[in-house]
């Protein structure tokens, strides 16, 4: 009887090889892209549930104050410049920050950049999809940290239209939006300028000291365009990039192809930026336009 000292094995070819290469290229190719289509889906939704928070806090703001908050307020009071986003923190489970803000401003001082609740940073007005990863911003020395904001209340066609919703020293009801409130913005996307400069949720000065392009936004705001360096068009709704720091001028998102936006009725909706030829009728409140969200 014969005997062997060892198996014979056989090991793989190089075209064997080269084969399973190609196959699991092949299986990463599809699977890659419906993972990204999932992370999307998922940043868009928490996306729509902060802005469904925010539209609940807007309207208990309205049952305490008997009004919406202002989007900027510049009276020189204690609250001067503080954001919509400021007045609505004991609505959103802040009212710790809340309390600590005011007595700082009420009993320190004012100035609006160096109040402790400027460096918090908040969940509920950050959109998950910003590539930046922001939260708060250190680029400021001798401000210490900044929060930020991916989130702007409409002021209508520019910030001193005053013909929105959330505008300097606003003080509108739900009930002054005749246009009717399923058809009228309140909040919308625009995510941080490429600086970091603009879009500090507690408290903006904006370009032209009324908030725009910081807590708040127009539709045609060609002055902010200007501002920014870009010609007058770079306005309304419109593809961005966080490199680029004229889309600070204008409403903007890093989901695909469109942008997520609060409507006065409490609902959320996902425009496409097709959708920018209506938007100056969706961010005047008592403009008697036909329009409607699409």
């Amino acid at each position: 009887m014969q005997t062997h000292s060892r198996l014979d094995r056989r090991a793989f070819t190089l075209i064997e090889l080269l084969v399973v290469i190609a196959i699991i290229a092949l299986l990463m190719g599809l699977t890659l892209p419906a993972v990204q289509k999932i992370r999307e889906g998922a940043s868009r939704t928490q996306c729509m549930n902060n802005m469904r928070q925010m539209g609940t806090a807007l309207q208990s703001h309205q049952h305490t104050y008997g009004g919406l908050p202002a989007g900027v307020v510049t009276t020189g009071t204690w609250d001067w410049y503080w954001s919509w986003m400021g007045k609505l923190l004991p609505f959103v489970e802040q009212q710790s920050v809340s309390d600590k803000a005011k007595v700082h401003a009420t009993t320190v001082s004012n100035y609006p950049w160096t109040n402790p609740a400027v460096g918090v940073p908040m969940k509920v007005f950050t959109c998950p999809q910003d590539p930046r990863g922001v939260l708060v911003t250190t680029n400021y020395p001798g401000l210490g940290p900044v929060g930020l904001t991916m989130y702007l209340g409409n002021c209508g066609t520019t910030g001193t239209s005053y013909d929105g919703v959330l505008f300097t020293n606003s003080n509108l009801k739900m009930a002054d939006i005749t246009d009717g409130t399923s058809n009228t913005i309140i909040v919308g996307e625009r995510p941080p300028s490429s600086d970091l400069a603009f879009g500090w949720w507690f408290a903006g000065s904006g370009w032209d000291g009324q908030g725009s392009a910081d807590v708040v936004l127009g539709s045609r705001d060609t002055g902010g365009a200007a501002y920014f360096g870009a010609p007058p068009t770079n306005v309304g709704l419109r593809q961005g990039n966080v490199t680029v720091q004229a889309d600070a001028a204008h409403w903007w998102s890093n989901h695909p192809n469109g942008s997520v936006f609060l409507i006065a009725d409490g609902s959320t909706k996902f425009l496409r930026y097709e959708a920018d030829a209506i938007l100056p009728a969706l961010q005047t409140r008592a403009g008697n336009e036909t329009v409607s969200v699409p």
